[in-house]
């Protein structure tokens, strides 16, 4: 019966009573399953409470037609495992997991907010000195990563929510992995390429690829350019010419489609998008300082001005 249910379930003609009776056998007893948030192509997401404490949580299982992919298995075990490992304000936590369930599922915190890239998509930029408060509390969350030993992999607006109060929280562990360096015969095409194209550093195309903080460092300036500018700093209709500008082309200046930021905001983003790694802020930590020098100088700045 269930894995019949299921089937339905993963080709979206399950009725909604029938969607809720199937997640509520696959959960803990004492779990209740509330209402069915949406998902990606490879997960659904679920909004479940604890019948006695009443606590919120968010229920993240495969889609029925990827649970036997064991590519996506093994992007629901990094989440699991990361999620279990960091500790952070920053980064969502994972509680539980069963990845030998049909289909597999993780139990997380819930979170109230509001994904980054829907904020964008209504907005079109933000005031620099939000794009700032963002910036630095996604590398606040990458450095938690790093402490633990892991980078994120896949940084962009869609992996970013904002609480209600502006708090940030990292999502979507999948693509981390431990800082490290790989040999590219040790390892499957597909797990170099790991990231989203118009986020991805120059580096991950490489020979020899590597999972350092620089890529991250990478990922999060074209998102803060994106939040100033209202823009990706490289834009293409096909796939292998945008990853030939990530390479290659040298990003547009920040101040060319947002004259208000600040010159040493500007440079910073440059720096942070320089395609040779060593070029780049050294260490999340640097980075943090500098965000927070920047942070404060244009809130007193504002103050004063007002």
């Amino acid at each position: 019966m269930a894995s019949t249910v299921n089937s339905r379930v993963g080709k979206g003609t399950a009725s909604p009573d029938q969607r809720r009776a199937f997640v509520a056998d696959l959960l803990p007893e004492e779990f209740v399953p509330l209402e069915f948030l949406g998902g990606g192509a490879m997960a659904d997401v679920w909004r479940v409470t604890h019948r006695v404490s009443g606590e919120m949580f968010a229920l993240k299982m495969l889609r029925a037609d990827w649970a036997d992919y064991t590519v996506t298995q093994r992007l629901l075990e990094n989440e699991a495992e990361v999620g279990a490992a960091v500790n952070s304000r920053y980064v969502v936590k994972v509680f539980a997991a069963d990845l030998e369930s049909s289909p597999p599922f993780l139990l997380m915190e819930w979170l109230d907010g509001e994904i980054l890239e829907n904020v964008l998509r209504e907005q079109g930029k933000l005031a620099y000195i939000d794009a700032l408060w963002i910036a630095r509390q996604c590398a606040e969350g990458l450095e938690s990563l790093r402490q633990a030993g892991y980078t994120h992999g896949d940084i962009k607006p869609a992996n970013l929510l904002l609480a209600p109060d502006g708090s940030l929280k990292l999502l979507d562990l999948g693509f981390a992995r431990r800082c490290r360096k790989i040999d590219a015969d040790q390892i499957p095409t597909v797990d170099i390429l790991t990231g989203t194209p118009e986020y991805l550093a120059p580096e991950a195309l490489s020979a020899e690829p590597s999972w350092g903080v620089a890529r991250d460092i990478y990922s999060l300036g074209v998102t803060l350019f994106q939040m100033l500018t209202g823009r990706l700093p490289f834009q293409a209709q096909q796939p292998g010419d945008l990853l030939r500008s990530q390479l290659g082309a040298t990003p547009p200046k920040v101040r060319q489609f947002a004259a208000d930021v600040p010159r040493e905001l500007e440079e910073l983003v440059a720096a942070m998008l320089a395609k040779q790694p060593v070029r780049r802020p050294q260490s999340l930590e640097r980075l943090i300082r500098v965000l927070m020098e920047l942070e404060l100088a244009n809130i007193s700045s504002n103050s004063a001005a007002a």
